[in-house]
Formats: structure tokens, C-alpha cells, sequence
């Protein structure tokens, strides 16, 4: 796990092969295999180790997660169905990503409530999620204008570093013809990103 744990996949894949040659059952030899290679971007041995984990132990929601992610693209529809088994046997912070990856989902297939639904259950776990209050902001502007706004002031209270919220909190103040808060947002995102690129 050194090799893993430092980012060294190469090595990590090299020690886990070994490994698995003599226990080939090696449940998590073979999904940290699979991870290593997921960040390797070898995606067809990545897929095949988070199967074969599956495979060896059904309740493995790291497994479900990766497997999913992987899948996103390609089939989203069994990537939902790895988010939610994931999000069955783990519905703790510690597998936040597939709430948020399945909300995404649920955005694309125009499944709002859905991702509503998701977008909340992350800020049950972490209040202050920038990300997941201004996704959960961006539905909003569909249905309530008010709402969509206090969650992007939300976002940013959690992370005023976060340049999106700035970006779509003016987006929005501009379609609702109120340009001077529209004005002052682009401007602190535009601040906030020459900030960040220093």
C-alpha cells in the first residue's frame, strides 16, 4: 500500500499483481488495482478489477462508486444504478461523491426533484459544500428565484474562493434585470480568478 498511498500507481499495480497471482480473491488488492488504474486512465482494467471486486464481495460500495464513475459517459443508466447501491451500503460522508455524481446524472436525464433530493442529502452531511449549494441554486433558478439566490450566498459564505458561485449568482442577477448585483459578482469572480492564477 506504500506505492498506493504515495500516488506511485505503476509500482502500486506491480506490488497488487503479485499479490494477486497467490490470492486471487484479494478483495482489496484488487479494487485498489482497479483505483490505481482508474487514475492511470486505464479504464478497461479498471472497470474489469471493480467487476471482479464485485464479483468477491457484493457489498463493496467503494466498488459500486468507482465502477460508476467510470461509467458516467458511457452508460449512464448503470452508473446510477452503481451511485445508489453505493449510497445503500454507504450513505455516510465518506461517499459524498456519489450523491454528488448521481445528482449530475439526474440533471442530465432532466430528473430536477431527484437531484434535489441528492444536492441535500450532501448538505445533511456538510453544510458548507460550495459545490453542491450552487448546483442545488442553478435548479433552483428554474423554479424559485429567491431560493436560487440564497443558495448561491450560501456557496459563498461556505467558500468565498469559489468562483463559480460568484460566476452564476451574476448570470442569474442579470437575467432577473438586476445588473448592478449582476456587475459587482462578475467582478469579484474576475478578482477571485486572477487571484487564484497568481
Amino acid at each position: 500500500m506504500y506505492y498506493f498511498n504515495s500516488k506511485n500507481y505503476d509500482n502500486a499495480i506491480g506490488d497488487f499483481n503479485e499479490l494477486l497471482k497467490r490470492q486471487p480473491d484479494h478483495v482489496s488488492s484488487r479494487l485498489h488495482r482497479g483505483i490505481s488504474n482508474f487514475y492511470l486512465e486505464e479504464y478497461q482494467y479498471a472497470l474489469a478489477d471493480f467487476s471482479a471486486t464485485l464479483h468477491y464481495d457484493p457489498s463493496n460500495w467503494s466498488a459500486y462508486y468507482y465502477r460508476g464513475l467510470l461509467l458516467r459517459k458511457c452508460n449512464p443508466i448503470q452508473a446510477l444504478r452503481d451511485f445508489s447501491i453505493s449510497l445503500l451500503l454507504n450513505s455516510e460522508y465518506d461517499n459524498v461523491g456519489a450523491y454528488l455524481h448521481r445528482a449530475l446524472l439526474y440533471c442530465k436525464q432532466n430528473q430536477f426533484d431527484e437531484a434535489i433530493a441528492d444536492y441535500e442529502a450532501v448538505n445533511v452531511l456538510d453544510r458548507e459544500h460550495a459545490p453542491a449549494l450552487c448546483n442545488l441554486a442553478i435548479i433552483y433558478m428554474r423554479k424559485n428565484s429567491q431560493k436560487a439566490i440564497q443558495l448561491f450566498s450560501k456557496s459563498i459564505e461556505a467558500d468565498p474562493t469559489y468562483v463559480r458561485a460568484y460566476f452564476c449568482r451574476a448570470f442569474f442577477y442579470r437575467q432577473l434585470n438586476q445588473f448592478q448585483q449582476a456587475y459587482s459578482d462578475y467582478t469579484k469572480s474576475k478578482r477571485k480568478t486572477n487571484y487564484i492564477m497568481k
